[in-house]
């Protein structure tokens, strides 16, 4: 009985060491950017047995680079769809003529890349 007692503390000794000690913060990984602001402008997006191609202009299930369909559907057949997109509108009152307005993609984009840089002012970051 007196044998199993001290395992039982040793255990629990172990146990309790080895929650509280902190893990050696040099051996973790860094996690800085690979790449400069805005890059990779597309990227392809696999997930179950889906592939697809998306760039930072809103291009979406279109590989912008060969012109081809851009999902694939199983992963490494045909393609299953060309291109997707979606377009919006609304009626924005600024003064300025036509107040319906309406932007998005649909097999080509009406979106730039970059961050917009104020507000009103219609420039973009390249």
């Amino acid at each position: 009985m007196r044998s199993v007692l001290i395992f039982v503390l040793i255990c629990s000794a172990v146990t309790l060491l080895s929650l509280s000690a902190a893990p050696d913060e040099k051996k973790l990984p860094h996690r800085t950017p690979t790449h400069a602001a805005g890059s990779p402008i597309r990227t392809k997006f696999n997930i179950n047995r889906i592939s697809a191609w998306y760039d930072s202009d809103g291009t979406e299930e279109r590989n912008s680079a060969t012109g081809n369909a851009g999902l694939i559907y199983p992963n490494g057949t045909a393609g299953a769809i060309f291109t997707a997109g979606l377009v919006w509108s609304g009626i924005h009152n600024d003064g300025m003529q036509p107040a319906l307005r309406a932007n998005g993609s649909a097999y080509i984009t009406g979106l730039g890349r970059g961050a917009i840089l104020g507000t009103r002012t219609g420039v973009r970051e390249d």
